[in-house]
Parts: C-alpha cells; sequence; structure tokens
C-alpha cells in the first residue's frame, strides 16, 4: 500500500456470507482507546435475537422499525406435447427489519496491565447476539434458545461423555486392590483420585469430550481433560460413593453468557464426602489435591451433571484458604551485616502453584532463583513435602545479606519486614471497573525477630496498626513489641474472598495505600 506513514488511517470494509444465521460479538472497548466507534445491525422481522451486554462499558442504543421489501423472479415451464415454455412472474415480500445502531465516542482502553485478572475479555465492554427463534412466512416457529439444564443433557448423551462413565471393566481389578483396608469415605476419595493422577498422565490437551476413550486412556497412560476426569468420576461411583462430572469453562475460555454447548471446555469431578459436602478434584495435575483445583479452573460457577442428566451450579471458588506463614529470625553484627533463618509454610493453592513452578527445576538453580527474589547469600537450604500435595509445603533458608541495613550517621534503619516488605500499591488505576480476583480467599502471616547488636538502642519503632475493608471482605494487623534486646514484628493480611466486587476497589486502593505506608516506616537504632 503506497504512501503509509506514521499517523496514516486505513479503512477498510469486508463482507461475510455465510450459511448460518449468526451476528458476531459486537466488540466495544478494546486494548487500545477508540475515538469513534459507530454499529448498525439490520435484522428482518423472521429472526428473533437475544441481546445481551457484557462487561464495564455500555451504549445506550437507538432502535428504528423500518419497512422493507424482497423481489424476486419465479420461473415456470409449461409443456404441450412437444412445445415446452418458459415464463417468469415477478414476485414481492413485504416486511419490516429493525435498524438497531451503536453510536459512542472517546471510548477509553481497557488494558491487561492491571493485576488479578482472570481474563480481560470477560470485562470489556461487548453486545452478545444469540439467535432465539426463526418465523418465516407460512411456516412454523423454529426454537433455537435453550436452557442450561437441556445444554447439560445434551453434553450428558454423547456417546464420548455420559457413555464414557459407563464403562468400569478395564479398571476393575485395580480398583480391588485400591479399596483393601479402605474403609471411610476419605480414605476412598484420596486413594482413587491419587491412584488417577499417576495412572494417567495429561496430554495437555483440554476439552469436555474423549477423544480416544477412557479404555484406551487407561491402557496407554494418557489421556485428554475428560478422559481422565471421567475415569476418576466411573472409579468413585463404582466404590460406592456419589460422584458427578462437573462442566466449566476455563479461565481463558470465558465466562459463558447464555446456555451453549460452546460455553464449557473442560471437566472435572465432584465426589460427594460425609459431614464434607461436594469435594472438586482435578486429577490432571500431578500437585492438585481434593478442593484445591489448578487456578485455570476457577472461573465462577460450573454445572454438575447427575446420573440421569439433571444438572445443577455448583461454584468453583474455592472455601479454602491458601495460606503463607512465614517466621523470620535475624541477628545484626558489627559491620551492619544480616543472619538470618527463614521458616516458611505453604498451604492451599499457594503450595500447588509453588509445587508446579519449582518441582521441576534443580535444586541450585531453585536456590539461586530465590537469592535473587529476596537479594541474599543462601547458606543453607531444605524443602520439606515437595511431592506431597496433601501437606503444605516447608521450605527453610539459612541466608546472610550485606546490604540490608541502611546506615546513616552512625544509626540504623531497618526495614521492620526485611525481604516481606510491600513497596508499592498493586493498584494503580484511580477506578476500576472489573473485580480484583485472587483465584482463592488467602492470608499471609509474617512473624519476625531482630536481635538487637550490643551496643545499640532502640531509637524508633512504627506504632501497631490494624485497617479493615467493609463487609468483612479483608484486614490487615501490624503488630510490634519491643524489649531492650529483641523487637517481634507479627503481620497479617486476610482475604476472605477470592473475587472482590469492583465495589470495594476504592477501599482496597486506600487499604493498600495505608499497608504500604505502614510497612515502609523503619525501626531507627542508635547507639548506646
Amino acid at each position: 500500500m503506497p504512501n503509509i506513514k506514521s499517523g496514516t488511517i486505513i479503512e477498510y470494509s469486508y463482507t461475510i456470507t455465510s450459511p448460518y444465521y449468526d451476528i458476531r460479538d459486537l466488540k466495544i472497548q478494546y486494548g487500545i482507546p477508540i475515538k469513534q466507534l459507530v454499529y448498525t445491525t439490520e435484522i428482518p422481522e423472521y429472526f428473533h435475537f437475544s441481546k445481551q451486554n457484557t462487561g464495564y462499558y455500555f451504549i445506550q442504543p437507538t432502535v428504528q422499525k423500518l419497512s422493507r421489501s424482497i423481489s424476486w423472479n419465479n420461473k415456470s415451464r409449461t409443456s404441450t406435447g412437444y412445445n415446452t415454455s418458459t415464463s417468469y412472474q415477478q414476485e414481492k415480500l413485504d416486511h419490516t427489519s429493525e435498524l438497531t445502531t451503536y453510536i459512542s465516542a472517546d471510548i477509553p482502553a481497557l488494558k491487561d496491565n492491571e493485576p488479578y485478572i482472570s481474563n480481560i475479555n470477560n470485562y470489556r465492554g461487548a453486545i452478545k447476539y444469540e439467535l432465539k427463534s426463526i418465523r418465516f412466512p407460512n411456516s412454523p416457529i423454529e426454537n433455537f434458545s435453550t436452557s442450561w439444564e437441556s445444554v447439560s443433557e445434551t453434553i450428558f448423551k454423547s456417546p464420548n461423555f455420559g457413555t464414557e462413565l459407563n464403562y468400569h471393566n478395564y479398571y476393575k481389578d485395580d480398583l480391588e486392590v485400591l479399596l483393601i483396608d479402605k474403609t471411610t469415605d476419605s480414605e476412598k476419595i484420596s486413594s482413587i483420585f491419587n491412584f488417577v493422577k499417576s495412572k494417567v498422565k495429561w496430554n495437555s490437551y483440554t476439552g469436555m469430550y474423549t477423544s480416544k476413550g477412557v479404555r484406551k486412556a487407561y491402557k496407554e497412560g494418557s489421556g485428554n481433560i475428560a478422559e481422565i476426569n471421567l475415569m476418576l468420576v466411573s472409579m468413585l461411583r463404582e466404590a460406592g460413593l456419589t460422584a458427578n462430572p462437573v462442566i466449566l469453562s476455563t479461565r481463558d475460555h470465558g465466562i459463558p453468557v447464555f446456555p451453549t454447548r460452546e460455553g464449557f471446555n473442560y471437566v472435572i469431578a465432584a465426589v460427594h464426602a460425609e459431614g464434607a459436602g461436594y469435594i472438586l478434584m482435578d486429577a490432571s495435575e500431578k500437585y492438585s489435591s481434593p478442593n484445591n483445583l489448578p487456578l485455570r479452573d476457577l472461573n465462577w460457577n460450573g454445572r454438575m451433571i447427575a446420573k440421569d442428566g439433571r444438572s445443577s451450579s455448583i461454584s468453583l471458588s474455592p472455601t479454602r484458604y491458601s495460606e503463607s506463614n512465614n517466621m523470620l529470625t535475624v541477628s545484626i553484627d558489627a559491620q551492619y551485616n544480616v543472619k538470618g533463618m527463614l521458616r516458611r509454610k505453604l498451604d492451599g493453592l499457594q503450595a500447588f502453584n509453588y509445587r508446579t513452578k519449582n518441582n521441576r527445576i534443580k535444586e541450585e538453580d531453585l536456590i539461586e532463583k530465590l537469592e535473587n527474589k529476596y537479594h541474599v547469600e543462601i547458606r543453607n537450604f531444605r524443602l520439606g513435602d515437595k511431592e506431597t500435595p496433601s501437606k503444605p509445603i516447608s521450605e527453610l533458608i539459612q541466608f546472610e545479606s550485606s546490604d540490608m541495613i541502611e546506615v546513616i550517621n552512625g544509626k540504623m534503619y531497618i526495614d521492620p519486614l526485611f525481604f516481606f516488605t510491600t513497596k508499592v500499591n498493586p493498584f494503580k488505576l484511580e477506578n476500576r471497573k472489573f473485580p480484583v480476583d485472587y483465584g482463592s480467599p488467602w492470608k499471609e502471616k509474617n512473624q519476625i525477630s531482630i536481635s538487637i547488636p550490643p551496643g545499640y538502642q532502640i531509637e524508633s519503632i512504627p506504632e501497631s496498626f490494624g485497617i479493615g475493608l467493609r463487609d468483612n471482605v479483608g484486614v490487615y494487623k501490624f503488630l510490634i513489641k519491643a524489649s531492650t534486646s529483641k523487637i517481634s514484628i507479627t503481620t497479617q493480611e486476610v482475604f476472605n474472598k477470592a473475587i472482590i466486587s469492583p465495589i470495594y476497589y476504592n477501599e482496597l486502593r486506600e487499604f493498600y495505600n495505608q499497608l504500604v505506608f505502614k510497612q515502609r516506616e523503619k525501626i531507627i537504632l542508635s547507639k548506646i
């Protein structure tokens, strides 16, 4: 294209011809600002669509009724003996159309650079159209809209879904061995879940339907998501437990708006345990555990399908906290060098993420990674329960550092939380119209003990502090105690919801402003 340069505006148009009665999503908001946007749709009266606004940017449309007509020629032939004649007759059909126009200017960008977002496309403004019904002249109405229940039933009746749950001879002998001496529901669930994880490895393909089938996947030791988790459901049922498949949409697939089979792309297992309700499991991941799913699965709600094909909504948001507990003891020598010991425990989603990221790398590479993260030299390192997903992962680090203490005119200035200090507010936007998605409710607790070096005394320390968000959404506590020889700090940060509504955003941003300010206050030690 000739004469293109920076600032050139290129206009183009195209036509899509399709045998399907479909209107693509009208995207209103992008990752770049839009100077002006105009969308029009014209739909003849014979087609009825549902329209749904998604995201957090809305345009009020204008709607007009238009009179239209369609003309065409009818061709007919008549034969009389050996003679055939052709005649043409023009036909005309009058009808109305609905013209909908969306106009907006200066639409702000919605960029994918804010923290704690599941899928930014869920929050960008758009209008989705779904065909409800068609009724042509002199013809009966043809309905297309459906319900989540009928979608689930259709999926269940597929030979690559529901039928696969009926096969059980291929694992019968192994199941009998697994259940020896297993008397409680939790023992049976744990034994079967761990067996499936070790027996069939995930081949990285997702989907609700089996590809080669559960029996072949079992024999070959490899399968897709459906083959692994439908197998798990079948084995749990055969063991006498109440288990059902749960279909869902993963985070990268988005949140389904209309009831449609394309709204789901994944399946996990749900099993009922006495006194524990339904437990959700995904046997595709080596380091997952009951009710501790991979982050990709944690996307609002799924649908649990019972044996008769009926379905019900089930929340995918975990009730189990993702936890980090840190105990740090440090001492400071006369040259202002710090020696310390960190004992750390991770549980829930944090433990799963740690194992997934770090268990595949060599220990020396992990040590180097931690040294770069904490800006220390690690002298001793131990990792506990790294291969046991049902237990918290434990980490012990002995370290030294020569640049953790700031010295000015002989006075020591110390960050109370050392490398656990939150130095900047993660939330930059003045206003955020989409949720903060942590994936899981979470807790972080830090217990820090600082030995005051000989010849020094406390000149000043930060005051204890606490702040909370309304409706018990979150809380932060900073407690500090001091004696002549030691300073003890305990902090606790708790968020009781996995997803924080945008109505709390301004409070959340101020919450972190105050948290950062408090954590950056210094302990000051001066010479005696």
